[in-house]
């Protein structure tokens, strides 16, 4: 995350949202040595300490703490952990809204850093609410490596696929969850025969399962059916085998291959045609609203079989063509 916009924009106060406090307060310090700020960061617990871990001050009352940051040096960016927890004392509002109104005038930013979400009405004006992005591809690859490399010779050679699969499975997990998964993953692949040893891949999505359960919110259900339990569609097989390929990590490499979203996204900006992303029928392509008709399909029929089908606008019959060919 670029955060750098915001503090030469003079934003007084930014609200990251985030679970990944160690990561978050990293990408921290490298905007504040790019800019050559200094750091300075509290909680609770700890007080005032900088980054080295040195100069370290005991004010652990969060009133004290703002006042302090109020009152403090110009070219500073301040972190706040878990100040959040506080948002229901009136005076700590009201300390908020009165650096939000000074920090203005001065080069002082102040970024409270927290895992949860928790803003009043009385600050929605004054703070900036961000959330802190997942880790990405290149992040998650480095977990991996940092992981693997040491202990290669017991886990043995890896394909490129399966390395492929292991960086996607941990994909949309935190730094944290990601190097657990993969870890657990390697430890319980070493402990098993190598004739019926698991994919390391497969491991990992199960480690990913339970922490999508954690949220209470989403459910994970493993597919046990493969493309040979579904009879007939050879050519569809066939193509979704190719477009498959589209997806590694060497198709990511060439500069010809581009990700299909990307390809409808720049589609819609040249026809100037809104896009709509997601839902069941249009997911991303470019969506018409005068010249587009949904046709009804036909459960039972093979998708190669020519039919008719009546357009759900009570539109004549069309004869649609074959993808089976």
């Amino acid at each position: 995350m670029n955060l750098q916009p915001y503090i030469r924009s003079r934003y007084p106060i930014l609200y990251l949202v985030t679970p990944e406090e160690s990561r978050a307060e990293l990408a921290i310090l490298n905007t504040a040595r790019e800019m050559k700020y200094k750091l300075r960061i509290w909680s609770h617990t700890e007080g005032f300490t900088n980054p080295d871990g040195k100069d370290a001050e005991q004010t652990e009352d969060p009133i004290e703490a703002l006042l302090a940051i109020k009152g403090g040096a110009n070219n500073t960016i301040y972190v706040a952990r878990d100040l959040p927890a506080f948002f229901s004392s009136e005076k700590v509002v009201r300390l908020l809204r009165d650096i939000a109104r000074d920090f203005k005038q001065t080069r002082k930013t102040l970024i409270i850093t927290s895992p949860v979400r928790k803003l009043s009405a009385d600050l929605e004006r004054d703070v900036t609410l961000l959330e802190f992005e997942l880790p990405g591809r290149e992040e998650i690859e480095h977990v991996f490596s940092k992981l693997y490399e040491p202990h290669k010779a017991k886990i043995g050679a890896l394909t490129d696929d399966e390395r492929e699969r292991i960086v996607q499975a941990a994909m949309g997990l935190t730094t944290v969850e990601a190097e657990n998964a993969i870890a657990k993953a390697m430890v319980e692949s070493v402990s098993q025969d190598k004739k019926v040893r698991p994919p390391i891949s497969k491991l990992v999505l199960k480690e990913k399962s339970l922490a999508v359960r954690k949220t209470g919110i989403l459910e994970y259900f493993e597919a046990a059916q493969t493309a040979d339990d579904i009879g007939g569609l050879e050519n569809l097989k066939h193509w979704l085998a190719m477009r498959s390929k589209a997806f590694s990590g060497k198709a990511r490499c060439f500069q010809g291959a581009d990700d299909a979203r990307h390809v409808a996204r720049g589609n819609s900006r040249l026809r100037q045609i809104p896009l709509r992303e997601g839902g069941e029928q249009h997911h991303g392509s470019a969506f018409d609203p005068i010249r587009h008709r949904s046709r009804l399909w036909r459960p039972g029929r093979r998708i190669g079989d020519q039919h008719a089908a009546r357009d759900s606008d009570g539109g004549s019959h069309r004869q649609l063509r074959s993808v089976d060919r």
